[in-house]
């Protein structure tokens, strides 16, 4: 935990053993909302519940849009419904999108709802018929947007009267149906002489994305393009919201967690669960597979005992082989899963984009061999041949008769394996174990 998260805890359990209530409401302004979430989560229910009434309605209402889900469910489960109604009005739709999604009660949902007014209503019913994964229910109702027959003149009139409390970068121009024609950036109403049409000073060419595409197609779009907004539009090309950088930074660490906790063998659930149970349930199934694995390994190899009896000395090396081979392919998939075709399926473009990633076990494996090889060697009782043990995928190759390829060592007149031959049915059989 980073240690500014530590102190804000510290201070705030601090203040709460000895201020008032009254104390609390003028300190608590001082915290930025996202330090307040994240140090809330850490504290007990009682002491996040206790500080959230302290905060002003629309200090609460930045808090609440910056927590995480068990917080959210921890600060609206005995939250009035009028109050929470409200705490929504003040947030941005998408955050406040979020927030209602989070509550279990479907029923309360739609009460709070309700209380809320048309126009917010309205807006959170739209994002929230989207899959909460895909560009629509990642992006905000909030954008900017004008006829694309007004001037210049006509818009700069437009946002002195509106005052718009959201801060706009780029401005999208409509034809008369509603649908998107161009984008310009805010600037070039500034530069731009009043009588200009802004169709005119629009872009024609517009990235845009609809709303049931997924959220991980709509990161790569922004990094690609170095977007800072884009708009999403429906099945007509009529504009319904726009996707903001904020929003495709909470989906690249969402997705990168998730990835990390995958390779894990686990899952991203236990960022947001503080239950043991839990946490062995998400855990339980991958470690029983790895049991069965290990299990049919050790099956496997003691088929070959009468070898083993005979060179024991390589029982010893068993374990550094199956160490190096799991190593080799933890190495592998790493670089698999962050290639281009990873998440899309197309896994053979995605080792032709990275040919590393289907190529690096293989050095790690001959790096391994010629090991197996100085041991043998070093270790060979007089009279004894050479043997080839081949480490591919965390298994042991017992094809004693593969020595096609003999490797020479300086200084000796033996020679042992180093590879080659037609492979294993040990790997084979491990690879589909695993």
């Amino acid at each position: 935990m980073p240690e500014e998260v530590e102190t804000t805890i510290e201070i705030l359990r601090e203040l709460l053993e000895t201020e008032s209530e009254e104390v609390l409401r003028c300190l608590l302004p001082d915290f930025h909302p996202a330090d307040l979430a994240l140090a809330m989560s850490q504290l007990s229910r009682d002491e996040a519940t206790r500080i959230f009434s302290c905060l002003s309605e629309v200090l609460a209402a930045d808090v609440l849009a910056e927590a995480d889900e068990e917080l959210i469910a921890v600060l609206t489960e005995d939250l009035p419904d009028q109050e929470l109604s409200d705490l929504l009005e003040e947030m941005e739709p998408d955050d406040a999108a979020d927030v209602v999604g989070e509550l279990e009660d479907e029923g309360r949902a739609r009460r709070v709802l309700d209380l809320m007014d048309e126009e917010d209503r309205s807006d959170l019913e739209r994002l929230l018929a989207h899959d909460e994964e895909s560009a629509g229910g990642i992006m905000t109702s909030d954008y900017l947007a004008f006829p694309e027959f007004w001037t210049v003149h006509q818009a700069i009139e437009f946002l002195r009267h509106s005052q718009p409390e959201i801060h706009f970068t780029y401005a999208f121009t409509l034809d008369r149906a509603g649908c998107l024609q161009g984008v310009f950036p805010i600037q070039m109403l500034v530069w731009t002489d009043s009588s200009v049409q802004l169709k005119e000073i629009a872009d024609p060419e517009v990235i845009r994305v609809e709303g049931d595409m997924d959220q991980e197609e709509v990161a790569r779009l922004f990094l690609k393009h170095d977007l800072v907004s884009l708009p999403v539009v429906d099945a007509e090309g009529k504009l319904i919201g726009r996707i903001t950088s904020d929003d495709v930074l909470d989906v690249l660490q969402e997705e990168s967690s998730e990835d990390i906790f995958k390779l894990a063998g686990t899952s991203d659930d236990e960022l947001i669960t503080r239950s043991i149970l839990n946490v062995l349930k998400l855990r339980l199934p991958w470690l029983l597979v790895a049991l069965l694995g290990g299990i049919g390994c050790s099956f496997i190899l003691g088929k070959f005992e009468v070898e083993l009896d005979k060179f024991t000395y390589l029982a010893f090396y068993l374990p550094v082989i199956m160490a190096m081979g799991g190593k080799c392919r933890h190495s592998i998939l790493d670089i698999d899963r962050s290639g281009p075709g990873y998440r899309t399926g197309a896994f053979p473009q995605a080792l032709s984009d990275h040919p590393q990633g289907g190529s690096c076990g293989q050095p790690d494996r001959a790096c391994v061999r010629i090991d197996r090889g100085w041991i043998e060697w070093a270790f060979r009782a007089p009279g004894r041949p050479a043997t080839g043990y081949r480490a591919g995928g965390g298994a042991v190759d017992a094809d004693l008769d593969d020595l096609r390829r003999p490797v020479r060592f300086p200084g000796s007149s033996h020679s042992v394996a180093a590879g080659g031959g037609s492979g294993s049915r040990l790997r084979s059989i491990h690879q589909h174990v695993e």
